[in-house]
């Protein structure tokens, strides 16, 4: 290939921004033709779900629903759910309604039309019911199927919790003081009351990842929008390395209650 080839290549961020163009335009699209406004919730939601599907890496999976755990604790509904499907692979599935088991979540988020001081509140409360459920923590084998090892300790394992939007309210400055203040008015602790949203992106004006406190803030501008966003939730998963191994033992006796 020559020079004058690879010069035409598309660049990462070309192609990151030509599906954000689209997808916005689909949203966009779904907001003037859905005559209903439960619909159009529902389109909104599938787009981002699909869109995240098919960018993540393969050891992600993508869902909507509830989160439980072994002691009968539910989540509230939950727009987007990333979960993994390698060490806590059951998925519950109920008519519609689609149960994801605590220790298999890497990070939730609230599907929203636009972002606002309402808004990031609904969406804190909707996490922190993921994050107050209480997981277990099985032990991990290696590649040859011996040598188990310790699991790991919940507390060490972070929900992320974000919002994924169109618009945002404050149009002149959509990431600027009054989004700071709503920010740090979720409640943050205890872990039990953990409201904090770590990233998020309002498709027309940006996109904001938390790096240490709600108000330490890397912004992206709406032209940047999405691929900031993406390369904020990647840069927030690797850490968190693999999910929590489900405890089958500590599941198992809740069989063995209903006997």
């Amino acid at each position: 290939m020559t020079i004058k080839e690879l010069s035409k290549r598309p660049r990462v961020a070309e192609l990151l921004r030509a599906k954000q163009d689209e997808m916005e335009a689909a949203l966009s699209a779904n907001r003037r033709v859905m005559p209903h406004e439960g619909e159009k919730g529902a389109a909104t939601e599938l787009r981002w779900r699909e869109m995240l599907s098919r960018y993540l890496p393969r050891r992600y999976s993508v869902a909507s629903g509830f989160v439980i755990d072994h002691l009968d604790g539910v989540s509230e509904q939950i727009d987007v759910i990333i979960h993994d499907a390698q060490f806590s692979p059951f998925l519950f599935q109920a008519g519609t309604s689609c149960f994801v088991p605590a220790e298999s979540v890497y990070a939730v988020f609230d599907v929203k039309q636009e972002i606002s001081k309402a808004r990031l509140a609904e969406t804190g409360k909707k996490v922190a019911s993921v994050r107050r459920l209480k997981r277990t923590s099985g032990k991990i084998y290696d590649y040859k199927g011996n040598l188990p090892k310790d699991g790991k300790d919940p507390e060490s394992q972070p929900i992320l919790g974000g919002i994924l939007a169109i618009t945002c309210h404050w149009k002149r400055d959509p990431f600027g003081r009054h989004f700071k203040n709503a920010l740090t008015a979720l409640p943050a602790v205890p872990i039990e009351d953990d409201h904090r949203l770590d990233l998020g992106v309002a498709l027309s004006a940006g996109a904001f990842e938390v790096v240490s406190s709600p108000g330490d803030l890397i912004i992206y501008d709406q032209s940047t929008a999405l691929v900031g966003f993406f390369m904020a939730l990647i840069r927030k998963l690797q850490p968190l390395g693999t999910a929590l191994a489900m405890d089958l033992d500590i599941w198992s006796e809740r069989l063995r209650d209903e006997q």
